[in-house]
Order: C-alpha cells, then structure tokens, then sequence
C-alpha cells in the first residue's frame, strides 16, 4: 500500500505540495502523536527548516512556526535567533512561541533589543510583538517585568483612539503577573475606558476580562460563574469552593466584590497577594 508519507517527501519544494502536506499534518488527530512525530522527521525535517530560513522564506517559515509544536525547532534556535530580528513582523511574531519554549532569556534579550529601539525613534510595530503573552507561561524568574512595565508606558503614551494601542493592552493584559501593580491598574483603567467607548463594548469587555484573569490566575474557566452572577442567572459563591483555590486567596472578599462591584481603589487589596502564584489551583493538582 502506498504511504502517503514517504511519497511526498521528496515533493515539497512545490509550494502547492508544502500547502497540502500541511493541511494533511493539521488533519490528524490531535492523539496521533505517533503519525505527526513521523510527519515531523520525514517531511519538516532539521535540513529542510535551515535551508528555509537561508533562502528567507518567510511566508513557508510562518506556516511551519504557526503549525508545529514549539520543540521541533529547539535544534535550530541558534539559527532563529541569528536572523529574526532581520525577519518581516508577521514572521518575527510567529518566532516568539518558538523561542519562549526553547531559549526564553534569548527572546528576553531580543525583545529588550527591539524595545531599545522604539525607545531611541524607530515605530512600534505591535505586530511583530503580538504573541508576547506567551511569556506568561513561561516559568522564569521576573526578569521580563522590567521589559513589560517598559513596553507598557510606550502603549499608555498612545492616543486612545490608537488601533494598535487598543488592540494590544489585552496582551499586557494577559501578563498581569509580570507587571507591577501601578501599571496594571493604568493598563486596566486605559483598557475599560476603550472598551466602554466602544460600539461592542460588552463583548470586548468580557475578552479583556478573560485577558485579565489569565494574566492573574493562570486560567479563566471560573469567569463564566462572575458573569453568571452578575447577570443574576446563578447564586454559587466562591467561598464553599475553597479546595479549588489557595489558602491565601481571599474568597470572602471577592464575594462581596460579586455582590457589590469594587471601585478600582479596592484593587490596592491585591498588592499584599503573593506575585509568584495563581489565585487557582491547575485542575491537575484538585
């Protein structure tokens, strides 16, 4: 029987074939470690990726950083770092997940480079920064909350009306655990006074919420019981869950919080929370 695989191999330097490689790849299920792993070495091997990223070709390496697990490429990392800050936003962006997984303090250092000159004159280009909310889960130490607190007084000096600005506060947002409180509070502030000029208001509400929860509590899957309250369409308090969250977290707070919404002062209360952890248990740990 003919295996798809081995017949293909030789074939992918036509794009439409590189197309339909990885549509079939994506095609797999999730479970089929064993196919993909195959898939991985066969096809999108160490070789093939290199000589890619020598002959710039951006729109192939986005596909393939956009599609693949972030380990594939750990062997090429040096090679990444080397040319993508030469690299189009759209594809700079795309490296990020990669080298979070594989050489955090570089992309630190890359990112700190990148931010070295927007702050000498050169334009911010939100895209090629927009997948840095991956640093929230990245377990390093907080010396990225220099770069984040850095990054989020270029985005506050913006004009409200900013499209970039606006669209990019939720990913500050989603790294509320790396920023210092003051900026936080001015980042929430700035993103609830967008939001609530905007025509869609309440749905980009409630993402900027979710951003926040994430950056706060490492998951947001108790959000949906906040907005269940506030609509009155349920009456479960936080404080017989307890087992779901960590001694420290201050649940009978945040049920009168439910029952009568804080002003933004009240969120001076969260500055005495550890920095280091997660209101939330992970599920795994329940």
């Amino acid at each position: 029987m003919l295996d798809p695989i081995i017949s293909a191999k030789e074939k992918l330097d036509d794009l439409l074939m590189l197309e339909w490689a990885l549509r079939y790849y994506n095609d797999l299920p999730e479970n089929n470690r064993e196919e993909k792993a195959r898939i991985e070495s066969t096809w999108f091997h160490d070789l093939f990726i290199a000589q890619l990223i020598e002959r710039n070709e951006t729109e192939t390496l986005s596909n393939l950083f956009n599609t693949l697990p972030a380990q594939h490429f750990s062997s090429l990392t040096n090679l990444i770092i080397k040319h993508c800050s030469q690299w189009p936003a759209f594809l700079a962006n795309a490296s990020i997940p990669i080298l979070a997984a594989n050489a955090p303090q570089e992309l630190l250092q890359l990112l700190n480079d990148y931010l070295n000159q927007v702050e000498q004159g050169a334009s911010l280009d939100f895209e090629r920064i927009l997948n840095i909310y991956v640093l929230a889960d990245i377990r390093i130490d907080r010396s990225y909350q220099s770069l984040l607190n850095r990054l989020g007084q270029k985005i506050l000096a913006l004009p409200e009306e900013n499209f970039g600005r606006i669209f990019f506060l939720p990913s500050l947002l989603r790294l509320s655990n790396g920023l210092t409180f003051d900026m936080l509070e001015s980042i929430l502030a700035a993103a609830l006074r967008s939001y609530n000029s905007s025509n869609n208001g309440s749905n980009r509400s409630a993402g900027m919420l979710k951003s926040l929860f994430q950056g706060l509590y490492g998951q947001k899957e108790y959000l949906e019981l906040i907005f269940d309250r506030s609509k009155k369409e349920s009456e479960q308090r936080l404080e017989p869950l307890a087992d779901l969250f960590h001694e420290e977290t201050p649940l009978v707070q945040l049920d009168q919080w439910l029952d009568s919404p804080p002003s933004p002062k009240s969120f001076q209360y969260w500055k005495n929370f550890p920095n280091n952890q997660t209101a939330v248990k992970p599920f795994y740990s329940c």
